[in-house]
């Protein structure tokens, strides 16, 4: 079908399905151009440094360009394959905004007619009439170089420094692990997704560790989200510690803001950081973003504690809205004290050593302090501890796939390597995380052996994933605790999209019990419902809450056994990983061992 004669003077938002179809096929760079042009998504992060890529031009010859620029509504010239493919490899392509806008406007400028597309952007552009999925050629290119390609750029040449420093410096265990992260990065997919992380963006955002730039919000979050795997796998600490990632001060920050008190515990906008205070606060779990700092609540001795690795006093803001969120839950008085942190002496390093000072405050066993002259090492470990989650949780979902897994586990699980489209998520700078103390409580033997159960009082579904605030787990090892007086119309969840399919589903089972009655004894009243046929909020009020703490229950118990099933599967594939990799580390040092050997036989064979 061609969608420039089916679909012309047409919108295409509002198209048929079957024209949106081939306006696609359209797009799609076929699959013999693209292994030929671009790099396939399973090359190593080092052989993606080598492909030679289109540049984009140092200086646009032409002035005002706009989206329709580059399109022809002329038909693409009939170019042979080979030299067509000389042309795409040595034409430089337009500048980055003008591609983002082309690719933006090409469905709509294809509805009105447009058949090819030409360089627009130089002087003899406008010669060659090219396929219109050049287009998408040209997007892939950017993308690749700009989100991969430069910072992996950046990231080796911070490497190779390391690697060249002399040995009188006394870093060579700082040399070991640069070597040891540029093996690394001859074996990683150059495309593979942060599997097992906070989020699912590519694997290039963790470059930002092997150089001398300031952390994301991104990596902050991941850092944090290797502590909650450690806490959570360890009941002594599940029970005193509960670790909440970036996402947490920006959310209170706004509560704070607006700083009316009955807002604040009443407004569905703060009902996940309400509950969440209610429940810190009630039985007994910090963290916090803008230049990196660290907050440590600990209930047990009721005390606020911060660490900035560049001054003593905390900001103040920060401290000001920590012990308003503090008072709206608890009447106690909290002294605040400083945390133990490494001084910073550069412009680039609070991310990391507020990440150390979480470890060591947690697990002072584990992970000690660093020294100023360490954090560059520092910063590869943190690279290579997140590499080592990345790949175990690779394993583990290919695992899964191989076993045929169909349910809602499988389906769900992160892709191996990013698509289309960019799931990055945004985050406000303002503090680094939090940790929450509690006051250490006995475990019960009966539940030494269960998982403890998530603190959101309703189950997440995996479809609702957007709508949660945070990528940490809320940890509670109180069960006789866990069951919530909850009321059907209150908005005591951590995604709105999730209440409203309980009160959806509890609604049906009412109206449904309703409709069984009717032969056998008084019709109870219908439930009044909106324009919508939806069920008014008043009405929600009067579904039986006997019904609903059943519902609460059993969907409860099912998503328990879930993430318990999910747990010993990555416990098993944990431990298989394990041996591969020192398996891997044992054949690289008995390759390097005969590379030693060799050369050393060659010169005494010189002699």
């Amino acid at each position: 079908m061609d969608p420039t004669s089916t679909g012309q003077g047409k919108l295409y938002k509002k198209a048929p399905k079957s024209i949106k179809a081939a306006v696609k096929q359209t797009l799609a760079i076929p699959t013999s151009i693209r292994s030929e042009i671009l790099p396939d998504e399973n090359l190593s992060i080092l052989d993606l440094l080598t492909f030679p890529l289109p540049n984009e031009p140092a200086v646009t010859t032409k002035h005002g360009l706009t989206a329709t620029s580059f399109f022809s509504q002329s038909p693409p010239d009939s170019t042979p394959a080979a030299q067509l493919l000389t042309k795409l490899r040595h034409l430089p392509i337009p500048p980055q905004k003008l591609i983002r806008a082309a690719v933006s406007n090409a469905r709509q400028l294809i509805m009105d007619g447009a058949q090819s597309v030409i360089y627009a952007h130089i002087s003899t552009g406008a010669m060659t009439k090219f396929p219109l999925w050049v287009i998408m050629f040209w997007e892939e290119v950017l993308d690749a170089q700009v989100k991969s390609k430069d910072p992996w750029s950046q990231a080796k040449a911070w490497l190779d420094k390391k690697l060249k420093e002399k040995k009188k410096n006394g870093r060579v265990e700082e040399r070991k692990k640069a070597e040891e992260v540029l093996e690394m990065l001859g074996l990683l997919p150059w495309k593979m997704a942060k599997v097992g992380l906070s989020d699912c963006e590519l694997i290039s955002t963790l470059a930002r560790f092997l150089s001398k730039q300031y952390t994301s919000g991104s990596n902050q979050n991941d850092i944090l989200e290797l502590l909650c795997i450690g806490v959570s796998s360890d009941l002594n600490l599940v029970s005193r510690y509960c670790v909440e990632d970036s996402g947490f001060i920006p959310k209170l920050l706004e509560a704070f803001n607006n700083h009316k008190v009955h807002e604040y515990s009443s407004h569905p906008q703060y009902t996940w950081i309400w509950n969440l205070g209610h429940d810190l606060f009630n039985k007994g779990q910090g963290e916090f973003e803008e230049h990196w700092v660290s907050v440590h609540i600990n209930f047990a001795e009721k005390c606020l504690m911060f660490d900035d690795p560049l001054t003593k006093d905390p900001p103040v803001k920060l401290h000001n809205i920590c012990l308003w969120w503090i008072n709206q839950h608890d009447t106690s008085d909290y002294t605040v004290e400083e945390l133990p942190i490494t001084r910073q002496e550069d412009g680039y390093s609070c991310g990391p050593l507020t990440s150390n000072t979480d470890a060591n405050a947690v697990v002072p066993a584990e992970e000690a302090l660093i020294p100023t002259r360490s954090v560059d090492l520092y910063r590869m470990q943190l690279f290579c501890k997140l590499r080592d989650q990345i790949l175990e949780a690779r394993v583990i979902e290919q695992d899964i796939r191989s076993a045929g897994k169909s349910d809602s586990d499988s389906d769900s699980g992160l892709p191996d390597v990013v698509k289309d489209e960019d799931q990055s998520r945004d985050t406000i700078p303002s503090a680094s995380s939090f940790i929450f103390t509690f006051p250490p409580s006995p475990i019960d033997p009966q539940d030494a052996d269960r998982q403890p159960s998530s603190m959101s009082p309703l189950p997440i579904d995996p479809q609702d994933v957007d709508h949660q605030p945070s990528s940490m787990s809320l940890i509670d090892l109180s069960p006789e605790k866990h069951v919530h007086q909850l009321e059907p119309s209150s908005s005591y969840t951590t995604g709105e999209a999730t209440v409203e399919k309980i009160l959806a589903s509890s609604s049906s089972l009412h109206i449904a019990g309703n409709m069984m009655e009717e032969d056998t004894a008084k019709k109870k009243p219908k439930l009044m419902t909106d324009f919508f046929g939806h069920v008014t909020a008043e009405e929600k009020a009067k579904i039986d809450q006997m019904e609903w703490e059943e519902l609460h229950e059993t969907m409860e118990e099912k998503h328990a056994q879930k993430k318990d099933d999910a747990i010993k599967r990555k416990a098993e594939q944990r431990a298989d990983w394990r041996k591969r990799q020192q398996k891997h580390r044992e054949l690289v040092k008995s390759k390097k061992k005969e590379a030693v050997t060799g050369t050393e036989e060659s010169k005494a064979g010189g002699k």
